[in-house]
C-alpha cells in the first residue's frame, strides 16, 4: 500500500482517504454481493468484519433469512454475545468493526467476510483534533479477522479485495504512538521519578518509532501554557502539583483536565462522572447500533424536554449529561435500596446471607425496563472511586468546598415507581436460545421522563458544562494548589450506609474537633499518618421507601430492651 495513504505518513492533514483513489472503484465488491448472499444462506453463522458493512441496517427482506447480531465498541460485547444462541429456523449474521481482530470467540462461525477497512482515530496535527478516517488495514490485521473463525469449527475467509490489492497492503498497522496527540504521554514522563528518563523530547526520540518532533514540542508547550510542568533554570521540564494530579488519573487528558475545572467550581462528584463518562464505551444508555431515533429518545428520557429550551448545548454535552442523570438515576432509585435493607439487616444482627448474585440478576432486569447498560454502570462506579482516591491523595484546594451532597439527592422529594408496559420486538429479537424460539415482548418502565429538568440540578450542571466546554476549547487554565493527603477508602464504605464524605484533615490531638478552612501543612503527608474525616448523613427519603425509619428505631428499640 503506498505511503500516501497512511494517516501517519507526516505531521500534515494532507491525509488522502483510500475509497477515493482510483484503485478502490475497480474491486469487485458489488459484483460479488449475490455471492456473498449465498454463502451466507449456506452457514449457521457468518462474519461480516468492516466499520462500512456495521452501517448498514439489512432490509427487512432478508430477515426471513438470517438474523443480523452487532458487534461495536458503544455495544456491550459480553451482552451481545450472550445474545447470540443460535436460531434453528434461521442463518446467523454478525456485523462487526475492528474490535473483531481481539480476542472475542465467537463460536461456530464458518466463514468470515473481511472488507479489510477499518476506522481509525488519530491527531490532526493543522487542525488541533482528533479526527477519524477510514483505511485499509494492515496485513497483521487482516490475519488476526482471518482468526475469528477455525476455533471451534473449520471455517473459511473472504476479502473483499482483489489479490493484486491486498499484496500492496502494509505488513503492520502504524504504531499508536505516532497516532496521538502525546499530552497525556509527555506528562506522564515529565512526572517520572528518575532524571534519567524524564526528559520527553529525548526519550521518545530513543523509542522503536518516534514521532514527530513537532507533536512532542506542541504538547509540551500545552503542558506549560496549563502549569502542568514548569521549567525549570536548567531548562529541564519539572511537574507541578497540578501536573502530577492530572497525570495520577486514569482516564484521557481532556477528561482529566474537565474534573479539575468542575472540582473548581464545587460540583466535584458530577465533574468525576463527566470525565469518566466521556471515556466510557458503552455508556450507561443503551444505545441500539444504527438506531440512532431510539438512543435518542432514551438520551431525552433522562434529558430533554424543555431542559434544551433552557440550555443550549451541542450534540456530545447533551449525550453527556443524559447519561449522568442515568448514572444518578440508578444510584438513587435502585442502588439506595439495597444500601437500606443492608442497614436494616444490621440492625437486626441478622446473619450477613450472599445474596449478590440474585442481586445482580435483579439489577440486571431493572436496567432493561429503564434502558440502561448495567456493565457500564459498574465500570463508571468503579473507576470513579479510583479518581476520588487520587483526589483525596493529593487534596487540592477545591476539596474544601466540595462538601456538598450529590446532586441526584435534589430534590429530596423525588420519586420513581415503575409503570411497566409489554412491547413487541418484531423482528427486532436480541437474545434466543438453542431450543426454542425467544419471546417476542420485552417489558419497559413508561413512566417518563426519567428525571426531569427540575430535579438533580440538572439545568445548573448542564449551564456550567457548556461553559466549561467553551473555556477549555480556547484555553486550560491553571489550577494551582501545593497540598497534599493521604489515601482514603472510607467514601465508598460511608456512602454505602448514606454517609457523605464531606472533609478530610490531618488528625491532631490538641485540636481535634476543630475544622480550620486552610490546611496548614507544608510537607506531603505519609499514607501511615492518621487522618481524620467528616461525614455529613443524608437518609434516603421515606417518599421512596416509606416509613424505613419507624423499622430501624424498633430494631434500636428491641437492642436496647436486650441489654
Amino acid at each position: 500500500m503506498a505511503a500516501s495513504s497512511s494517516p501517519m505518513g507526516s505531521c500534515s492533514s494532507s491525509y488522502v482517504s483510500p475509497f477515493l483513489q482510483p484503485e478502490f472503484s475497480s474491486l469487485p465488491v458489488m459484483s460479488l454481493r449475490e455471492k456473498i448472499f449465498e454463502k451466507i444462506k449456506e452457514n449457521r453463522v457468518t462474519l461480516i468484519v468492516g466499520e462500512t458493512g456495521c452501517a448498514v441496517e439489512p432490509s427487512k427482506a432478508l430477515s426471513s433469512w438470517f438474523k443480523v447480531h452487532i458487534l461495536h465498541r458503544s455495544v456491550d460485547t459480553e451482552q451481545a454475545l450472550m445474545a447470540m444462541k443460535i436460531w434453528k429456523s434461521r442463518r446467523k449474521v454478525i456485523l462487526a468493526t475492528n474490535i473483531a481482530e481481539s480476542s472475542v470467540t465467537i463460536p461456530k462461525v464458518a466463514y468470515v467476510i473481511d472488507s479489510c477497512r477499518s476506522l481509525q482515530v488519530f491527531w490532526d496535527f493543522t487542525r488541533k483534533m482528533d479526527s477519524a478516517e477510514l483505511i485499509w488495514v494492515s496485513k497483521s490485521q487482516a490475519d488476526q479477522r482471518k482468526g475469528r473463525t477455525g476455533r471451534t469449527c473449520d471455517g473459511q475467509i473472504y476479502r473483499l479485495v482483489t489479490g493484486s490489492f491486498f499484496s500492496r497492503l502494509q505488513e503492520h498497522e502504524s504504531p499508536a504512538i505516532l497516532r496521538l496527540s502525546l499530552r497525556q504521554q509527555v506528562l506522564m514522563i515529565c512526572c517520572a521519578e528518575s532524571k534519567a528518563i524524564n526528559d520527553p523530547r529525548a526519550l521518545l526520540q530513543k523509542v522503536l518509532d518516534p514521532p514527530h518532533p513537532q507533536v512532542v514540542e506542541e504538547a509540551l508547550n500545552l503542558l506549560v501554557h496549563i502549569k502542568a510542568p514548569r521549567i525549570s533554570t536548567r531548562g529541564r521540564y519539572e511537574p507541578s502539583f497540578y501536573g502530577r494530579l492530572l497525570a495520577s488519573f486514569s482516564l484521557s487528558f481532556d477528561a482529566s483536565v474537565l474534573i479539575l475545572k468542575f472540582g473548581d467550581i464545587g460540583l466535584l462528584r458530577e465533574g468525576i462522572l463527566m470525565g469518566i463518562l466521556m471515556d466510557a464505551q458503552p455508556l450507561p444508555i443503551l444505545h441500539p447500533f444504527g438506531e440512532e431515533h431510539l438512543f435518542t429518545e432514551y438520551t431525552f428520557r433522562y434529558f430533554g424536554g424543555d431542559c434544551n429550551n433552557i440550555v443550549k448545548l451541542g450534540q456530545k454535552e447533551m449525550v453527556l449529561i443524559g447519561n449522568l442523570c442515568a448514572y444518578q438515576f440508578w444510584q438513587r432509585v435502585f442502588k439506595d435500596k439495597p444500601r437500606l435493607e443492608h442497614l436494616k439487616r444490621l440492625s437486626r444482627f441478622d446473619e450477613m446471607k450472599t445474596l449478590t448474585s440474585l442481586l445482580l440478576k435483579i439489577e440486571e432486569e431493572w436496567c432493561s425496563f429503564h434502558n440502561l447498560v448495567q456493565s457500564s454502570l459498574h465500570q463508571v462506579s468503579e473507576i470513579y472511586e479510583d479518581v476520588l482516591n487520587s483526589l483525596h491523595r493529593f487534596r487540592p484546594r477545591f476539596l474544601a468546598k466540595c462538601d456538598g451532597l450529590p446532586t441526584y439527592y435534589d430534590p429530596y422529594e423525588f420519586g420513581h415507581v415503575c409503570l411497566l408496559k409489554s412491547h413487541r420486538n418484531g423482528d427486532r429479537v436480541v437474545a434466543a436460545d438453542d431450543e426454542h424460539e425467544p419471546s417476542n415482548e420485552t417489558k419497559k418502565c413508561c413512566a417518563v421522563p426519567f428525571v426531569a429538568s427540575g430535579h438533580f440540578q440538572t439545568i445548573n450542571v448542564a449551564e456550567k458544562l457548556s461553559i466549561i466546554v467553551k473555556e477549555m476549547r480556547v484555553q486550560l487554565t491553571e489550577n494551582a494548589s501545593d497540598n497534599h493527603a493521604s489515601y482514603v477508602d472510607v467514601e465508598k464504605l460511608g456512602r454505602d450506609s448514606f454517609f457523605f464524605l464531606r472533609e478530610s484533615f490531618p488528625f491532631d490531638e490538641a485540636s481535634f474537633g476543630e475544622l480550620s478552612d486552610v490546611v496548614t501543612t507544608g510537607k506531603p503527608m505519609l499514607a501511615s499518618k492518621p487522618i481524620s474525616y467528616v461525614f455529613d448523613l443524608q437518609p434516603p427519603t421515606d417518599i421512596q421507601f416509606d416509613d424505613y425509619a419507624a423499622t430501624l428505631r424498633k430494631c434500636l428499640h428491641d437492642i436496647n430492651g436486650c441489654t
